[in-house]
């Protein structure tokens, strides 16, 4: 419904005539009466709209209740000095502050007025009357007023005194804990019984606020009581919050306040969408309302401020914490409705509600942490609740499906929200002249990974079993098969920069790692296998050169050739350049595999002429002569660089398997790594499509939302079509891969390597179609997608050379 249709006959009595004295004489004059009229929504201060006969703006009044009221509640100066604040300094969107009256000779208590903002306000938490994708816009809105609020520089807006900042989790149940107990004394006197659920609710937060205080981060200004009720809508098609209303209950605190505040009031969505079923049934009726489950719009909060969503731990008590106090609010409006001082015709009513909140809250509080958002509606989703694994035309053992959902939950919680934080810290090194400084943050998830049993996932377990003689006898890795561990590299697609370097499964040093447990001997494996393993180094590959075309490896010129070291002792000298090799910006990078043409044992082009040499980074005469940048990223602190190897001499030592063999390691190396890639690569499409349908869901054009228009449902539906094909192409390749090594499957290696980066490529393209300018900003992760998806189709050989390999295995199948 529209702002106006709330209004309604006055119950609480405004002196008109003082009150219109009073704007002519501090606001503006008008001719002729004023006009005033109640709110019937809200039960906590009396707010009315004021009209003017001269055809003035509409105003909003908003005032402490009259008669008795508890301490330090019903702050309008408080509401108002905030307002103001928000509205000068900020994004947030709020209704225009006017004035404020602290003289209680106009009206007997303060005021303040605000400029009437017209809308839609939504009283049902599910929506009843919207369509699915515009109740998913509803809650995306939301998601990015809350964000805005809690993004706001309090301090730098004059609120530094605003209250106290530390110590806010045990504040708040204090404080509604003598609300309760006041609130309760006055029920008493009129008969009403306590509530025994709500007292056991206030000791067990109680004995839990004091650690999530020590936990709480960066205080932040906290709404106190945002709810969907408590927003004004846009009226246009474009779903956007043009007023965050009821400033309050409004603090410096705890952002995780609001949070669980607002999933809190999942419990009530779930009744709606239930009806008489209850909230059993509207669970069940989540996913197909469309409106996000609980569990995304916790992580879609995070999201949108770059840090982790809540933990389970936190939205017990932040969600207990919100039921508290919503049954000490109610219980005092109840206590104000029997004196006959409430300013709502049905604070009665609401009032009666606090016995419900109280059980609602100690059930939270009493179960398990992590059957809050399962109670709160799960993560509903389109799959009807299939586990993803099972969506999949294999079957994966209960170890890959734990993995699976451990790893999942790492990359939602830990990996993602820290992509803001890496680029904080790059910037920040950037700044002071250290741009390829590792990063601190990407360090601490490598220990997360360590922790969790996740390192060095992608080692199947022939390689961690030929690897265990450098790892004190044990095999290092997980175990899986590359099949088992496809849809793994796959949620780590979706931070590429991130992810795989925290779990050890990164290139080029996972191919650097097969090559030496392969080919390496044991000098090799110890001096540079094992701190790969360890995480302790970065390695890199250099292939590519700048004057030939590299994907034609026989041309590869680099020269080898014998020569005698310092001390006479025989070994290699390397002269000539390379580019694009990936890694060797960052600091810790300490070897480089370099593929090069033995001079002695033929002409360019010929076979067997190639070698790989272990090259130290330090080696006299090898310099880095550049980043190289990608559609003008040069990810550092990794990075793509330009090498110059200038009569670089290396000890015979240095020479992996034997000379001119350096095809048969290429080819060895590539093949894992190929299924690594693409199914990375889909991990990040899924990414972008996600974003995608968001955009649809929350964008409006021509009158309607993007989700409405025929080409979108194309571009979404062709976008899943080439992504699940993809998958299923490239889970066929590690299966055979398994099952028959990877020159039989040299077929199906070389199809994924061509139709994986072409399908990431064309969904990310859709998706920066529907971001518009957006998408091709920094402000978005689709344009770097782009880059890294386009890049794939040069890396490890263009898309001519894999249609190639396809094409001639196919004519051989030809028959006559």
């Amino acid at each position: 419904m529209d702002t106006a249709s709330l209004l309604g006959a006055v119950r609480s009595p405004v002196d008109v005539p003082s009150l219109a004295c009073w704007i002519r004489a501090a606001v503006h004059p008008f001719d002729g009466p004023l006009n005033i009229s109640q709110f019937s929504h809200g039960q906590s201060n009396p707010t009315y709209r004021l009209d003017f006969a001269d055809g003035h703006p509409s105003l909003v009044l908003r005032k402490k209740p009259d008669g008795p009221t508890l301490p330090s509640a019903h702050a309008v100066e408080r509401e108002f000095r905030v307002l103001t604040a928000l509205h000068a300094h900020s994004t947030v969107p709020v209704p225009r502050p006017v004035a404020l009256c602290e003289d209680v000779a106009v009206l007997g208590v303060a005021f303040y007025l605000m400029a009437f903002v017209p809308g839609r306000v939504f009283l049902e938490s599910h929506l009843p009357q919207l369509s699915p994708a515009e109740r998913f816009g509803v809650y995306a809105a939301m998601v990015d007023a809350l964000a805005r609020i809690h993004a706001f520089d309090w301090k730098a807006a004059g609120l530094a005194d605003f209250s106290r900042p530390g110590g806010y989790a045990g504040r708040q149940v204090k404080r509604w804990t003598l609300q309760s107990a006041m609130a309760a004394a006055a029920l008493a006197g009129a008969g009403e019984a306590p509530s025994p659920a709500l007292d056991s609710l206030g000791e067990w937060l109680a004995a839990r606020a004091g650690e999530m205080d020590v936990q709480a981060g960066a205080p932040v200004l906290v709404h106190g009581d945002f709810r969907l009720d408590n927003l004004v809508f846009s009226i246009t098609p474009e779903i956007r919050v043009v007023a965050v209303l009821d400033w309050e209950l409004c603090t410096v605190g705890d952002p995780r306040a609001d949070v669980g505040y607002a999933l809190g009031m999942y419990a009530l969505l779930l009744e709606g969408l239930g009806g008489a079923g209850g909230a059993s049934a509207g669970a069940a009726r989540l996913a197909r309302s469309g409106i996000p489950p609980a569990a995304q719009f916790n992580t879609g909060y995070a999201r949108a401020l770059g840090k982790a969503p809540l933990s389970p731990e936190e939205c017990q008590f932040f969600t207990a914490l919100a039921a508290y106090r919503l049954g000490a609010i109610q219980q005092g409006v109840l206590a104000r409705a029997m004196a006959g001082n409430a300013s709502s015709a049905c604070a009665l009513e609401a009032g009666a509600l606090f016995r419900q909140s109280a059980a609602r809250g100690w059930a939270l509080a009493s179960g398990a942490p992590g059957a809050v958002l399962v109670a709160l509606g799960g993560e509903a989703g389109g799959g009807g609740g299939a586990h993803p694994l099972d969506l999949l035309p294999c079957s994966f053992s209960p170890k890959v499906r734990c993995l699976y959902d451990q790893l999942e939950a790492f990359v939602a919680t830990r990996v993602l929200p820290a992509e803001a934080e890496a680029a904080a810290e790059l910037a920040f090194n950037t700044q002071r002249g250290a741009r390829w400084q590792p990063l601190q943050t990407a360090e601490r998830l490598k220990r997360e990974a360590r922790e969790l049993g996740l390192w060095n996932a992608w080692l199947s377990p022939e390689l961690g079993r030929l690897a265990a003689k450098v790892c004190g006898g044990n095999a290092p890795g997980l175990g899986l098969s590359t099949l088992e561990y496809a849809p793994l590299a796959e949620l780590t697609g979706r931070s590429g920069l991130l992810a795989p370097e925290a779990l050890n499964c990164s290139a080029p040093d996972t191919g650097n790692m097969e090559l030496l447990i392969r080919f390496g001997n044991f000098e090799q494996q110890t001096r540079w296998l094992a701190p790969l393993l360890a995480g302790n180094i970065r390695s890199c590959y250099a292939m590519t050169e700048p004057d030939v075309a590299s994907s034609d490896a026989s041309g590869v010129a680099l020269s080898i050739e014998k020569a005698k070291g310092p001390g006479g002792e025989a070994g290699y000298r390397l002269h000539g350049r390379k580019w694009w090799v990936s890694g060797a910006g960052d600091p810790r990078c300490r070897l480089c595999l370099v593929l090069g043409r033995m001079v002695d044992r033929g002409q360019v082009g010929a076979h067997g002429v190639h070698s790989v040499l272990l090259v130290p980074m330090e080696s006299a005469g090898l310099t880095v002569v550049r980043p190289l940048t990608v559609f003008g990223y040069d990810d550092a602190p990794h990075g793509h660089c330009e090498m110059r190897f200038a009569d670089v001499w290396v000890p015979a030592s240095a020479m992996l398997l034997g000379e001119g063999r350096g095809f048969e390691m290429a080819q060895a190396r590539l093949g894992p790594g190929r299924v690594h890639h693409c199914m990375r690569a889909l991990g990040l499409a899924e990414r972008c499509l996600e974003a995608m349908c968001r955009r649809a869901k929350t964008r409006s054009v021509f009158g309607g939302l993007l989700a409405d228009k025929a080409s979108v449902h194309d571009a979404i539906a062709f976008s899943r079509a080439e992504l699940d094909s993809a998958r299923l192409l490239t889970l066929s390749a590690a299966h055979c891969m398994d099952r028959f090594g990877n020159r039989t499957a040299a077929q199906q290696i070389a199809l994924i390597k061509l139709a994986a980066p072409l399908a990431a490529c064309a969904v990310i393209d859709r998706a920066m179609q529907l971001w518009g300018g957006a998408g091709v900003s920094q402000d978005t992760e689709l344009a770097y997608a782009y880059a890294a998806a386009r890049t794939l189709r040069l890396a490890d050989g263009p898309d001519a050379v894999h249609a190639r390999t396809v094409a001639r295995a196919e004519l051989l199948k030809a028959r006559l």
